[in-house]
């Protein structure tokens, strides 16, 4: 009868990890890892980097606000999937971050250069101050995250998170640490791109803060 439960249990384990999509940025990955390791080691690691990812996938929780599963399924569960395979290959905790965090910032590159591009136009910091609010209500609910506005003007777009659902997810899996790899995304992104706005920060969540601080600042106000 156990045997006949297991079973039952390991074959609906591997339906739901061939429906699983596939990983996210693989292909991009795989040729940021040739550069460094060569095509059949790169290739070898992202198919057990693919792999994990289906088994995480297959066991993740299912959350009713489909924004959250966007953020699992996309981002988190990959960084999950590509830092435990690291680890196993025998890197460092130090060591295995500063390869999640490079692969991911070669993943959000076009992502600065669109913002970038706009960022040549001074009508950017009106842009921030309008769909700022909007895209936080729809991507960043209150099922996972907490966010406190304090400024939506035409000199600051400010805001404080104090709960953040990429760092209760991380420390479910007992990997905390990764929570800092998106903090510094941010800043990828939003540094330095326009004359038109400054990107401001002191603090996160993820790096041992009391809360994350977002500014976006009009330089012409």
């Amino acid at each position: 009868m156990e045997r006949n439960l297991l079973h039952e249990a390991e074959q609906k384990l591997i339906e739901a990890q061939t429906r699983a999509p596939r990983l996210p940025y693989r292909r991009l990955w795989e040729v940021e890892l040739v550069k460094a390791w060569g095509e059949e080691q790169a290739g070898s690691f992202m198919t057990g980097v693919e792999k994990n990812y289906k088994q995480l996938y297959a066991n993740r929780q299912v959350y009713e606000h489909q924004s959250l599963n966007h953020h699992l399924v996309n981002y988190i569960l990959p960084a999950l999937a590509l830092y435990s395979c690291l680890r196993t290959q025998g890197y460092d905790k130090e060591g295995a971050l500063e390869v999640v965090a490079r692969l991911f910032s070669s993943a959000m590159s076009s992502t600065r250069h669109r913002l970038a591009f706009l960022g040549r136009f001074r009508v950017i910091y009106s842009l921030i101050r309008l769909f700022t609010p909007r895209f936080m209500r729809a991507n960043f609910p209150v099922e996972g995250f907490s966010v406190e506005w304090q400024e939506i003007s035409s000199q600051s777009t400010a805001f404080n998170i104090y709960a953040c659902f990429y760092l209760d997810v991380f420390n479910k899996y007992d990997a905390p640490e990764l929570t800092g790899v998106f903090c510094e995304l941010d800043d990828y992104v939003y540094s330095d791109v326009s004359p038109h706005f400054r990107w401001m920060r002191t603090q996160t969540l993820g790096k041992g803060g009391a809360f994350c601080d977002f500014r976006f600042i009009n330089t012409h106000s």
